[in-house]
């Protein structure tokens, strides 16, 4: 049993459920309506099912740089970084679920991890290094 079963009976279940289907729905139509105004390399992050993916490892740059590797072969190395949360205890965590925005000088992320922590990144662009695994 999930541990959302846990605490919920089925009908709140059910309403738990429709809202998260909801919420993600409506971040859908938003992030459509500001994608194209996103660098190339950022639009492409929505295009990886990073669900579930294991961060492997992280770095941060002297040159203003984030790198995050994913188990599913994938580096991406942030460029120009302006702001960095990074949660306790990153390396091992799994990807949840993750929402881009436009702003100013390039794009934010939001990453929920399976600890129910953020990992936050607003930088200019991304760089994208992918290994076939």
């Amino acid at each position: 049993m999930t541990s959302i079963g846990l605490i919920a009976t089925k009908e709140e279940r059910e309403e738990i459920i429709n809202k998260t289907k909801l919420v993600i729905r409506d971040y859908r139509n938003f992030y459509n309506s500001i994608k194209e105004y996103l660098p190339h390399n950022v639009q492409k992050i929505s295009e990886y099912d990073l669900h579930d993916a294991g961060i492997t490892g992280f770095k941060v740059g002297n040159d203003n740089t984030f790198a995050i590797t994913l188990d599913r072969g994938i580096k991406f190395t942030f460029i120009n970084v302006q702001t960095l949360t990074i949660p306790n205890e990153l390396l091992g965590r799994w990807w949840g679920y993750d929402e881009i925005y436009l702003t100013d000088k390039g794009f934010e992320m939001h990453v929920l991890l399976d600890n129910l922590s953020e990992l936050f990144v607003e930088a200019e662009n991304v760089l994208i290094d992918e290994k076939r695994v």
